[in-house]
């Protein structure tokens, strides 16, 4: 049977890639969560100015961080599988988050309902700029 799918590269924030990257190569992005000063975001809130975090962490706020959680990725990858797109989703390391386990079980509920997709996620084994660098990679080829 032939696939004639198009497919989509997706990733997480924690890959580091500017949101003009994202936006110019239609790459599916998962915000992780965080909550500074009793406030919880998400990392692809594009009204979040990043001077302003880093001056709050300088002033004593500390972040805590949340991993995609499993829902989350399902939710995200079926978006993409009913509109006809099959998916190369490169996660958060899995040595350092659980993000990449949650965006798995997330894809495993998708694949089980839509058979005729594939959706893939990588484990980077990386985080920050090099995940980034494999979704670049991924983007170029």
């Amino acid at each position: 049977m032939e696939n004639n799918r198009e497919f989509i590269i997706s990733t997480d924030t924690n890959s580091d890639l500017p949101f003009s990257f994202i936006d110019e190569n239609n790459i599916n992005l998962m915000g992780l969560g965080y909550t500074m000063d009793g406030v919880t975001r998400f990392s692809d809130d594009r009204t979040i100015d990043p001077h302003d975090f880093y001056e709050r962490m300088r002033a004593g706020s500390m972040p805590t961080t949340m991993q995609i959680n499993p829902e989350q990725a399902e939710k995200s990858f079926e978006a993409l599988v009913t509109q006809g797109f099959d998916v190369l989703h490169i996660a958060f390391s899995s040595g350092l988050s659980g993000s990449y386990n949650s965006a798995e079980m997330g894809a495993a509920e998708v694949r089980e309902r839509y058979p005729e997709a594939n959706v893939v996620v990588i484990d980077s084994l990386s985080a920050s700029l090099g995940q980034g660098l494999m979704v670049y990679y991924a983007v170029q080829l």
